[in-house]
């Protein structure tokens, strides 16, 4: 997980602390979310 992190970081710092406290399945739901959202 702490090695993904390098890969959003800076790019989408809000991704990166997201994850910290959901699971994959749930970030990718949120990920899809703002997606959408824009």
């Amino acid at each position: 997980m702490a090695e993904k992190k390098k890969t959003t970081y800076g790019t989408r710092p809000r991704n990166e602390y997201i994850k910290v406290f959901v699971t994959e399945d749930e970030r990718a739901e949120l990920v899809d979310r703002a997606a959408q959202a824009g």
